[in-house]
């Protein structure tokens, strides 16, 4: 009886037609996020006209959206993991929808809070789900740029929820934006039933008729030859049982940890800077337009950080990559407070930003979908991406009070290099303790645990 390593059979092929549609499907999910943050920041000030409050009013509402994703990135995690990825997936994508389409009729604070956070619960399990899908379908040479270009459709989702803003809403109202990001993700979860597969990686994990994986992989290698009775397996794969525990189990607990920290600082930074950067590039006197471009600039930054970063990881190395990111995010963090009253240099700056922490937030998440393996990934992404949210929330709380504090602009980016530099020491010690555990499992320990698998971005 032959045995199949479906992880082989996807490795040793071209990239072909079906997986690039399914990555640009997955592509079309992550979108929604970007897009969903930009609608929300642009509304806010039509949103608290429409409820009779001030703008400061609704910060509890832009907390609630994103305490719901973190609890949705939580808590589907287990559930994908042990039922598969594309039905959570598209409940997922429903989820969302309806709520954000729901958001047009909010006429209390309080009806508003609660629309968000179950949007933000459905656009939580959709984030994780679908990245997951592309690590398990990318070909281990190129896992970590496929992933990290598909997270690169948040700041593109972000463009253009603000082009849509500045186009439509002048013409149709605030309800449109809403209404276009709720029916979205309805139409798009119909899309995937129909065309997109489920995990094949999670159907060998599962146990699956053989028959069944067969024909799905003939569909993305129409060369591959199956002979009855054969079986596949997969050697990322273990015990099924106990999700969230396997991230801590067998002394892993400090590889998470210290896996988590530079998603909660390079999160932290990120939302810092696109909460405060527009109002303190205007009180630096830039026109108030200028410094809203400078949002557009720092996301269009992030898809060219995705692309880039991606493709060095997957040549040189995932942690030798992360850490001279860091520290370039540091450094153009801080070049902030010293260009603002310059248009033009403020602006490429602002790209590098966009470079070096949108595109290392998409990095991070090849990182960690190259860290666990397939019966524990969406839940492993899934916790990384919701402690990363954490430093979201966490991350204009610290502007706002630096500035209340008169900081000023030079004092705000300064700071902000600090979480960089600690993600740097975290990187450094996750590479040294993989290294370490990698000379052990070469010295006779058991391949497929999650040491093992850890050490996919280790070079």
């Amino acid at each position: 009886m032959k045995h199949y390593d479906v992880g082989s059979e996807i490795d040793r092929r071209p990239i072909g037609r079906q997986q690039w549609w399914l990555f640009a499907l997955c592509g079309l999910v992550i979108l929604l996020d970007g897009f969903d943050i930009q609608v929300i920041s642009f509304t806010a000030p039509l949103l608290a006209e429409h409820l009779g409050s001030k703008v400061n009013a609704l910060g509890l509402v832009f907390a609630a959206g994103l305490a719901g994703l973190t609890l949705g990135s939580i808590f589907v995690g287990p559930i994908a993991d042990r039922y598969g990825r594309k039905r959570v997936l598209q409940a997922a994508a429903v989820i969302f929808g309806v709520f954000t389409t729901l958001t047009v009729f909010a006429d209390t604070r309080a009806t508003l809070l609660a629309f968000r956070f179950c949007a933000g619960v459905g656009l939580g399990g959709c984030i994780p789900n679908a990245l997951a899908l592309v690590a398990e379908y990318a070909p281990h040479r190129a896992r970590a740029r496929t992933v990290a270009i598909t997270v690169s459709a948040t700041p593109l989702g972000a463009v253009i929820g603000g082009i849509a803003c500045w186009a439509l809403i002048p013409q149709f109202g605030w309800r449109v934006v809403y209404l276009i990001g709720g029916i979205a993700p309805i139409v798009l979860s119909i899309v995937l039933g129909f065309v997109l597969p489920e995990s094949i990686r999670f159907l060998v994990a599962a146990g699956r008729d053989s028959r069944e994986i067969a024909k799905l992989l003939k569909r993305i290698a129409p060369d591959f030859v199956f002979e009855e009775g054969g079986t596949f397996r997969d050697v990322q794969t273990f015990s099924r049982s106990g999700s969230v525990r396997l991230l801590f189990a067998g002394g892993q607990a400090q590889r998470t940890l210290l896996l988590w920290i530079p998603y909660f600082m390079v999160f932290l930074i990120s939302f810092l800077i696109s909460s405060w950067l527009p109002s303190v590039l205007k009180e630096a006197g830039l026109p108030l337009t200028r410094a809203m471009s400078a949002l557009i600039m720092f996301n269009i930054g992030g898809v060219a950080g995705g692309a880039l970063l991606g493709k060095l990881v997957d040549r040189y190395g995932g942690y030798p990559v992360l850490t001279g990111a860091f520290v370039l995010c540091a450094m153009s963090v801080a070049a902030l407070g010293y260009v603002g009253g310059v248009y033009n240099g403020v602006m490429l700056v602002i790209f590098l930003v966009g470079i070096f922490v949108q595109g290392t937030i998409c990095t991070l998440y090849a990182l960690a979908s190259g860290v666990y393996p397939t019966e524990v990934r969406v839940t492993g992404i899934g916790w990384a991406a919701a402690v990363g949210r954490f430093g979201a929330i966490f991350g204009p709380l610290v502007g706002g009070a630096m500035l209340q504090a008169q900081w000023g602009m030079r004092g705000l980016f300064l700071a902000a290099t600090v979480p960089a530099l600690i993600s740097v020491v975290a990187l450094l010690r996750l590479n040294a303790l993989n290294a370490r555990e990698g000379r052990t499992a070469q010295a006779g320990a058991a391949p497929g645990d999650l040491g093992d698998a850890a050490n996919t971005f280790h070079h």
